[in-house]
Parts: C-alpha cells; structure tokens; sequence
C-alpha cells in the first residue's frame, strides 16, 4: 500500500465561520472527505467546506469572518451605487 500524507486544516471539533449569504454563520467540524484534488471539511449538519476557500469564504476566527464580511458588503454597495 503506497503511503499518502496530508495535512488537516482544523480540528474536529473546531468552528467555522462562513460568509456565504448574508450573515456570518458558525459551523463545528464534525469530519474530512479527502477526494484526489481537495479536501473536505464536514459540519455536524453534513455541510461539506472546501479547505481551499479558507481565508475566502471561510474561517476560524469570528473576528476575521466579520470583517471580510463587512468588506464584501461594502464592495457590494459600491458595486451597486457605480452601476446606478
């Protein structure tokens, strides 16, 4: 059996809190799925995350979720005012 090591982003257990939609929202890892190209983080909810979007859409700090998304709303409205 050929051996594979990986490195886990978090751990079970840990929050994530994600910006997608309009609000910021906590999720507690309940899991991995590791295919051939990404790994997976699974919410107790059966949510799966990609770990590549960490840092985008995702993070472990409340913090740092609620201050890129007040960014990206801001972005938005200014998006929005540009085009009227």
């Amino acid at each position: 059996m050929s051996g594979y090591e990986t490195t886990l982003p978090c751990r079970i257990g840990d929050t994530l809190y994600s910006i997608i939609g309009e609000k910021v929202t906590p999720y507690v890892i309940a899991g991995f799925r590791i295919d051939k190209e990404k790994i997976y983080m699974e919410t107790s909810g059966s949510m799966l995350f990609a770990a590549d979007k960490i840092g985008i859409f995702y993070f472990f700090s409340q913090d740092l979720a609620e201050e890129k998304f007040q960014k990206m709303w801001k972005e938005r409205r200014n998006d929005q005012n540009d085009k009227s």
